[in-house]
């Protein structure tokens, strides 16, 4: 769950300004905290790996990876809630990142409404956690959550499977989306 007391926070971008200007808007909320700053994919990944945070600022364009590739490397061994804000200069990316699973994208340079709108967003979600699951996951865990849950109760298993179609936001490709 997302502690918005201290809402850990990661940037991984290779731009200095950029990443000067985000730290500087975002010094104006209490409950942020900036616990490290990457400007490559693999040392972004490697920070997120350790800190764990609630949130990540995450650039599009990385000197050796693009930020969607930072994702899709991350989201196999994603174990706790996080949400991924895209920012870049360059908005013919927000339709790729949203569709990886991004919780929200901003443009260059991060505009202050926009960066509260965004921070907003997540303190009305911190309730819900988003895992990411194969389609083959997905359903193992429906046949092992279904299984258990009709031993504990003997009434209608439709009550249950009505429950997790409706938790289904989506499935995309190989993978679901499931909050």
């Amino acid at each position: 769950m997302i502690n918005m007391e201290n809402l850990k926070t990661v940037i991984v971008d290779d731009d200095e300004s950029s990443v000067d200007s985000l730290c500087f808007e975002l010094k104006h909320y209490d409950s942020i905290s900036v616990e490290g700053i990457a400007h490559t994919g693999i040392a972004g990944i490697k920070l997120i790996e350790k800190i764990k945070p609630d949130l990540v600022f995450l650039d599009v364009e990385l000197p050796d990876m693009l930020g969607m590739d930072v994702i899709m490397k991350l989201r196999e061994g994603l174990s706790w809630s996080m949400r991924i804000v895209f920012y870049t200069a360059y908005s013919k990316y927000m339709i790729d990142a949203l569709r990886n699973y991004a919780f929200d994208f901003l443009l260059k340079p991060v505009d202050r409404k926009e960066l509260e709108v965004v921070l907003s967003r997540v303190k009305t979600q911190k309730r819900k956690k988003i895992c990411f699951l194969t389609v083959s996951e997905f359903f193992r865990w429906i046949v092992r959550n279904l299984l258990c849950w009709l031993r504990r109760r003997a009434t209608c298993a439709c009550c249950v499977l009505l429950t997790l179609a409706i938790s289904v936001t989506s499935l995309h490709g190989n993978h679901g989306r499931w909050h």
